[in-house]
C-alpha cells in the first residue's frame, strides 16, 4: 500500500521536474512553432487519458466503500484506502498535465522543459 502511494503520488511531481521518459527527437529536429504544436496535442492527448484513468480509478475506489472491500491476507485492509491515494495521485497528474497545456498555449516554456535543458 505504501509503495503504491509513493508512486502514485509521486507522479506529478516527476513529471514537473523532467523525471518521465519523453522522446525530444522529433521536437528538437522541427521548427519551433510545429514541435510546440506538437507537443500541445501530445499534452491534451495525455490529459485526457489522465482524465480517464482518475474517473475509472474514482469508481473502482466508491465500489470498493461501497460494497467494504478488503484486501486478502493476514491484514485486512479496506481496499478504498489505497485507490483513494491512487485516485489521489492521478489527479494532481491532470493538474500538472493541464498546466503544461496552459503553459505552452500561452506560449511559455513547461516546467518540465525548463528542467530536461537545465535551466531551473
Amino acid at each position: 500500500m505504501l509503495f503504491l502511494s509513493a508512486v502514485f503520488l509521486g507522479l506529478a511531481g516527476t513529471l514537473m521536474r523532467g523525471g518521465h521518459v519523453r522522446v525530444g527527437l522529433l521536437t528538437k529536429a522541427l521548427p519551433e512553432g510545429i514541435a510546440r504544436a506538437l507537443e500541445a496535442l501530445v499534452l491534451v492527448i495525455a490529459a485526457g487519458l489522465c482524465v480517464f484513468a482518475t474517473y475509472s480509478s474514482l469508481l473502482q475506489a466508491w465500489d470498493s466503500w461501497a460494497y467494504d472491500s478488503v484486501s486478502f491476507g493476514m491484514v485486512r485492509v479496506p481496499l478504498w484506502i489505497p485507490q483513494g491515494v491512487m485516485t489521489l495521485g492521478l489527479v494532481l497528474l491532470c493538474v500538472a498535465l493541464l498546466d503544461g497545456l496552459v503553459t505552452i498555449l500561452r506560449g511559455g516554456t513547461p516546467a518540465y522543459a525548463g528542467h530536461e535543458a537545465g535551466e531551473a
